[in-house]
C-alpha cells in the first residue's frame, strides 16, 4: 500500500520494528531515533522492500540517532527524491540504501558524518547535489549508475565483489570543476561498459594509506577498455 505524510516521520524504537513494505510518500523529516539500552537496530529496513520517497516544497532532514543524539547507520531499501526545485533533502547521518535509488528533482546534501552509500542501482534523471555531498558505491552485488544530465557529486567506490559499472551509452558527469569533487575507486571494479565517464575533479585509483595499493581486497580496478567507453579528466 501506500502512505502519504503531509509532515515529518519521526519514530523513537524501544524495540525491533519494521515495515515490511509499500510506499511512503513524506514531504518532512525522516528523523529516528533508538534506544542504546537494547541491543542490535531497532529500525532496520534494508530488507523490507519498503520505497521511502521524499517530496514537495519542505525541506528534509534524514537520520538515525541514539538516545544521546549520537548519529547511527540508517538502513533503508528503496529511496526516491522527488523534492521541488530548489528544496533540499539534506542525509545529516550515514544512511545504506540496499535496494534503488532515484533522483529526480530537488536538491541533495550530506552533512557532519553523512554519506549515502549505496547498495543497488543509481538513477538520476533531475535535480542538483549541494558542493560537499559525499554518495559512495558498496556492497557485494553488480550495480548501475545511470544519468540523464546533470552533474553528479563526489563518489567513492568501496565494493566487497561485483561490479559497479555506467549503464552502456550513458555519460556520468561528475564534479562542476569548481567544488573540489572526487572520484575515488578505493577498492573494487568500476566499469565503464560502452559508456563516457566526465570527471571534472580529482581521480583517484587505489589506497591512500600507509603501503598505498596493497590494503584493499578485492584491488581497486577501473576498467575502460569495453568498446565505446570514454573517460575525460578534467583536474581543477
Amino acid at each position: 500500500g501506500t502512505l502519504s505524510i503531509g509532515g515529518s516521520f519521526s519514530f523513537w524504537g524501544g524495540s525491533v520494528e519494521t515495515i515490511n513494505g509499500g510506499t511512503i510518500n513524506l514531504t518532512g523529516n525522516l528523523a529516528l531515533e533508538e534506544d542504546s539500552q537494547v541491543a542490535g537496530p531497532k529500525f532496520d529496513l534494508s530488507t523490507s522492500t519498503a520505497l521511502f520517497n521524499f517530496t514537495g516544497g519542505t525541506a528534509a532532514q534524514i537520520f538515525l540517532q541514539d538516545d544521546a543524539g549520537a548519529a547511527q547507520n540508517l538502513e533503508l531499501w528503496d529511496v526516491t527524491i522527488s523534492k521541488n526545485t530548489g528544496i533540499t533533502a539534506t542525509f545529516s547521518g550515514p544512511v545504506e540504501v540496499y535496494g534503488a535509488f532515484t533522483m529526480q528533482s530537488g536538491t541533495i546534501a550530506t552533512s557532519g558524518c553523512g554519506v549515502v552509500s549505496l547498495r543497488g542501482n543509481w538513477n538520476h534523471t533531475g535535480g542538483t547535489y549541494a558542493t560537499g555531498t559525499r554518495m559512495a558505491l558498496t556492497g557485494g552485488a553488480a550495480q548501475t549508475l545511470q544519468a540523464t544530465g546533470g552533474v553528479l557529486p563526489s563518489i567513492t567506490v568501496d565494493k566487497s565483489g561485483g561490479i559497479a559499472q555506467v549503464n552502456n551509452g550513458s555519460t556520468v558527469t561528475i564534479g562542476s570543476a569548481t567544488g573540489g569533487e572526487l572520484f575515488w575507486v578505493k577498492r573494487g571494479t568500476f566499469n565503464l561498459n560502452g559508456g563516457t565517464l566526465v570527471v571534472n575533479g580529482i581521480m583517484f585509483v587505489g589506497d591512500n594509506s600507509a603501503g598505498a595499493g596493497t590494503g584493499y581486497t578485492p584491488a581497486p580496478v577501473l576498467n575502460a577498455v569495453t568498446a565505446n567507453s570514454a573517460l575525460d579528466i578534467n583536474a581543477t
